[in-house]
């Protein structure tokens, strides 16, 4: 939430792709059906296919292998093609993309996953904490709170204007009433949390 996640994966992509990489940029389907593309508040965007099952992952990253250039030599081998998947908002992934990965990973494919650490109540997405022992490398991004400028480590949902209360829908609804702001552990609020 405004810690340029989005503009970081979308840099990923174009490096991927200047080294040659043929790509499958995605998000889950259960992501708001009108946002269309990995998009940064930057600007930078790249369009992203969705996914519903393993099956739609399997088919993108299926071998592919250019051509022999000598087709007379029965000896000269395909070259296979470098396949990457990027997926942007895993966090709204179903907990079977972790083996599908997991998966890809063993067949020595190219993985990169965006998404946010924590939902609104700053509880941890399932997903996102069984795919970090899969990772070789984790990058966790900060934004600054809007109330005192300190690290802001939560997502702070409002609606209409006040903070979601704990019993609200993980899954976010978007539309004008709903709005977010990076907010510190301090500032961050959530009206009848368990214990709270």
């Amino acid at each position: 939430m405004a810690a340029n996640k989005s503009a970081n994966f979308v840099e990923r992509v174009r490096w991927l792709r200047k080294e040659g990489y043929s790509l499958s940029v995605c998000m889950p389907a259960e992501v708001d059906a009108k946002l269309m593309h990995a998009q940064s508040r930057t600007g930078v965007s790249e369009y992203a296919n969705r996914f519903n099952s393993a099956l739609d992952i399997e088919r993108w990253m299926s071998e592919v292998f250019e051509p022999k250039k000598d087709k007379d030599d029965p000896n000269e081998i395909p070259i296979r093609v470098k396949k990457a998947l990027c997926i942007d908002e895993v966090q709204d992934a179903g907990l079977w993309l972790v083996d599908a990965i997991g998966n890809l990973i063993e067949r020595g494919r190219t993985i990169v996953v965006a998404g946010r650490e924590t939902d609104f109540r700053g509880e941890p997405f399932p997903i996102m904490e069984k795919l970090r022992p899969l990772a070789d490398s984790y990058m966790v991004l900060t934004a600054v709170c809007v109330i005192c400028g300190r690290k802001a480590e939560r997502s702070q949902r409002l609606v209409d204007g006040k903070p979601a209360p704990w019993d609200s829908p993980v899954r976010e609804r978007g539309g004008p009433r709903e709005t977010y702001q990076p907010r510190c552990v301090a500032h961050h609020e959530v009206p009848g949390r368990p214990g709270g």
